[in-house]
């Protein structure tokens, strides 16, 4: 459409009250169809009074080979939009899509409809390409925090509620087509097979054969002797109905996913490979219950995989199947429910009880599900909270295996390692190496005069825990130290220095989220020595931005996004003692020891954009870390002209964790609920450190290449430092 307001119609077909328009062959369309209409209708292909397609044989009168688009845009009066609408009056006995019709409505109050019979000549609908109806609810501010209004509109695939003939719906597989040269050209293209929205059937006898793919939606059969018949597979999903209770049932191999609601049939047979899944619900009215009056039937291999009520109900026993006749083959259906249909949440039991089945659910404990100590403290705020969540609970309800269950519930537990800590700590270490290395490489060259340095920092490490209850992670960081000192009365070296770290880790189990890190510092040091032992003593204090984005999957149903900053705080504090011995006079010896301590106060904060049941508040909490470094360096002196000496080095020696605190920290749900405190293992006890570098000086500046390796029981360290001095 082109205005707001006026009808869009991209085919219209009709004649007039005294003349007709006469297709003999029907309408083929294989080319794009698309109507757009704004606060109006809007119709793909619209068959009016005096349309005549002619006879359903030798071919279909309507056959689409690529797509129908029908969109309609309304924010305040309920407009709809139409795929294909055949009106009173017309006549088209025979549909065959195997490309695209779709409708769809921009609102809450319109209804989309893809396809639409009043002219009661509809006779036979085959599908082996999609037919779709949605409705989306628009939201004037995706980032309020606000839902869209609710939807009243209906989303309808297929509407031949007006027909009394007898209405056949067949959807078959996609069947591919080849020309001249043998390939079929567009396989990668083609829609899936499927009917999305709602089918609603007339007052004949009506046939539905789910031959392929899925109908999802709700079919409702009208008066007369239906046959709803699933094969090869497919899967249907929705509630059933039928307004006389004259519908028979033959699930052959598929799928019969009942989504609530009493559903009257005359018989019912589930064959050796189809799944019966019922939907529960807590609300009696809206449970699944099959009431058939005559017999049902289950052959051996047929299985029933029943569905936990929405909001995570702790217990029950529902009632989802009754037979008037005989309910034959119980016995292959009743017992545990296990294997790739039963949800991994709930223990499920079906039991026979007279000519009905029965199902008994119970959660399951944390034991039960293998969780680890952190993650059965979180269960139950965790249930708790998800009842809030609608779409959460049921996603997590709905999966049906342990490794899906892990995934999801690794995304939904807070972030409690100390992944983000440890990499600043790890940092603000290195910058305080920076510092060290200044001090050495001055002793090593005898400098004594005022000089400025800058030093690249870059580091990583890996974190795998001994036991499960650890958070395994990885990570690595950038930095800048920058620095002046000189020397004072006493012989001993002042100076001050500036570094600049940023870090970033991901968690085992979350590879798309991410923690981050961005600390600056300052720092005073003083180098001095008592008879043969160099002493460096440096102290220092540090402020820095923490950051988290967690994202959370719960199969594929469902999925959020929980970000939050917040301010951490540090000081830190190095002592190291060194006594270098020259053994020749390109060749000195050092034996070192050395003690440095970080303390890390991180705030509080509270995540958001994840929702109800996902956003969680965390405590302030306070980290600390000492490290006892002993090590023995081997340093060369090579003189490469008047000027320049090359000075490489060798270091080896081990590091122990003399401070390791536990990383605790309580957590509560942002949408209410009982505080939990969750606690990461500590670090191990400690790990060999070796070294190498190269220090290569002209007397007016000095240019120093260096890396450590830390290789722990629990963590891995590397660092690889650039760093270049001026004197002046």
């Amino acid at each position: 459409g082109v205005f707001d307001g006026v009808d869009a119609t991209a085919i219209r077909v009709e004649g007039t009250a005294t003349s007709t328009v006469t297709t003999a062959a029907g309408i083929v369309l294989d080319g794009l169809v698309t109507a757009a209409a704004v606060e109006a209708d809007s119709y793909g292909l619209y068959l009016g009074l005096g349309a005549d397609l002619g006879p359903a044989a030798p071919a279909p009168n309507i056959r689409v080979r690529r797509e129908i688009a029908s969109t309609a845009t309304s924010e305040t009066a309920g407009d709809d939009a139409f795929g294909i609408f055949i009106a009173a009056g017309a006549n088209a006995p025979a549909l065959n899509n195997s490309g695209a019709i779709t409708a769809r409505v921009l609102g809450e109050t319109g209804n989309a409809a893809a396809i639409t019979d009043l002219s009661n000549t509809l006779a036979t609908i085959t599908n082996s390409g999609s037919i779709v109806a949605t409705i989306t609810a628009t939201d004037t501010d995706a980032n309020d925090n606000i839902p869209p209004p609710p939807v009243t509109g209906s989303a309808t695939a297929i509407d031949v509620s007006a027909s009394s003939i007898g209405v056949t719906l067949e959807q078959v597989a996609d069947t591919a087509f080849t020309d001249d040269d043998t390939v079929d050209d567009d396989a990668a293209t083609r829609p899936p097979v499927r009917i999305l929205g709602d089918i609603r059937l007339g007052a004949g006898a009506d046939e539905v054969r789910l031959l392929a793919g899925a109908i999802e939606g709700d079919l409702s059969f009208g008066a007369g002797a239906d046959l709803f018949t699933i094969n090869n597979g497919a899967t249907y999903t929705g509630v059933l109905s039928d307004s006389d209770g004259a519908l028979t049932l033959n699930v052959t191999n598929g799928t019969l996913g009942l989504q609530g609601q009493t559903t009257n049939i005359s018989s019912a047979t589930f064959g050796a490979s189809s799944v019966f899944a019922p939907l529960l619900s807590e609300t009696a009215s809206q449970s699944t219950h099959l009431v058939s009056t005559g017999d049902v039937t289950f052959l051996a291999g047929a299985r029933v995989a029943p569905i936990a009520p929405a909001g995570l109900p702790v217990s029950g026993t529902h009632t989802f199947l009754t037979a008037g006749g005989s309910l034959i083959g119980a016995a292959n259906v009743t017992g545990p429910v296990t294997g790739a249909s039963a949800p991994f949440l709930y223990n499920f039991q079906v039991d026979a009880v007279s000519n009905s089945l029965v199902a008994t659910y119970t959660l399951k404990s944390a034991a039960q599900l293998g969780l680890t100590t952190n993650q059965a403290i979180a269960y139950d705020p965790m249930i708790a909270a998800l009842r809030g969540n609608s779409n959460a609970a049921a996603a997590l309800a709905s999966l049906n295996s342990a490794t899906a269950f892990a995934n999801a519930y690794d995304d939904l537990m807070p972030s409690y390692a100390a992944a983000s800590t440890e990499l600043a700590a790890t940092g603000i270490q290195q910058a305080q190496s920076a510092t060290s290395n200044r001090l050495a490489a001055t002793r090593l060259q005898g400098l004594d005069e005022v000089s400025v340095w800058a030093q690249e920092i870059g580091y990583a490490l890996t974190r795998t825990p001994t036991s499960p209850n650890g958070q395994e992670y990885e990570g690595n960081g950038f930095g800048m130290a920058l620095g002046i000192d000189g020397p004072l009365n006493n012989g001993a070296l002042f100076g001050l220095s500036l570094s600049l770290l940023a870090a970033e880790a991901t968690e085992e189990g979350r590879p798309e989220g991410e923690l981050a890190s961005t600390f600056g510092q300052a720092n005073a040091y003083l180098g001095t020595a008592l008879g043969p032992i160099d002493l460096d003593f440096i102290l220092g204090l540090g402020a820095g931005q923490l950051q988290s984005r967690r994202f959370v999957e719960i199969g594929d149903a469902f999925d959020a996004r929980s970000e939050a900053k917040w301010w951490a705080y540090e000081g830190h504090a190095a002592l190291r003692a060194s006594a270098p011995m020259r053994l020749a006079d390109w060749l000195v010896v050092t034996p070192q020891a050395a003690v440095t301590y970080v303390s890390i106060t991180e705030e509080g904060y509270t995540e958001q954009g994840g929702g109800v049941g996902i956003d969680y508040d965390a405590d302030e909490t306070t980290s600390q870390r000492v490290w006892g470094d002993a090590g023995l360096e081997i340093s060369g002196r090579f003189r490469m002209g008047a000027n320049t000496v090359l000075a490489p080095r060798l270091y080896g020696g081990y590091r122990s964790n003399l401070m390791d605190d536990l990383a605790e920290r309580s957590f509560r749900f942002a949408s209410g609920g009982a505080d939990f405190l969750l606690t990461d293992e500590t670090s191990g006890d400690g790990a060999p450190l070796a070294g190498i570098g190269l220090d290569a000086t002209n007397g007016h500046s000095t240019l120093s290449l260096s890396y450590e390796g830390e290789l722990g029981d629990q963590i891995d360290r590397h660092s690889l430092n650039v760093a270049m001095r001026f004197r002046f």
